[in-house]
């Protein structure tokens, strides 16, 4: 199993529903986080770590959610990150995992 370095890109379009993706754009392997429509401010989600063992890339994507006991402002927020991959060939398959293993969206290439 090797670990894959990853940036991330700081202008991206908000994606209105939940979702994850991987694709090929400039030449750069990317994947898009979203985690949907949140009612009130303080929902986030992010990449975690990114690994790849025998053309299986799997991505463990981490998720922030406002204090229940806090002040979150009431606004609609549609989190989205979006991340460049140092990926040198096309992986065969894309796992995106929560931090507890269970499976959020599996992707055949």
């Amino acid at each position: 199993m090797e670990k894959i370095e990853f940036s991330e890109v700081k202008e991206v379009e908000q994606l209105k529903v939940e979702d994850y993706k991987c694709m090929k754009e400039d030449g750069q392997w990317m994947l898009i986080l979203a985690r949907g429509e949140c009612r009130t401010a303080g929902y986030d989600i992010f990449l975690k770590e990114v690994t790849i063992d025998e053309g299986v890339l799997t991505a463990i994507v981490s998720y922030k959610d406002p204090d229940p006991a806090g002040f979150t402002a009431m606004v609609i927020t549609y989190p989205t990150r979006k991340y460049i991959l140092k990926l040198e060939k096309e992986p065969q398959k894309v796992i995106f995992k929560d931090e507890n293993g269970d499976i959020l969206k599996v992707i055949h290439n």
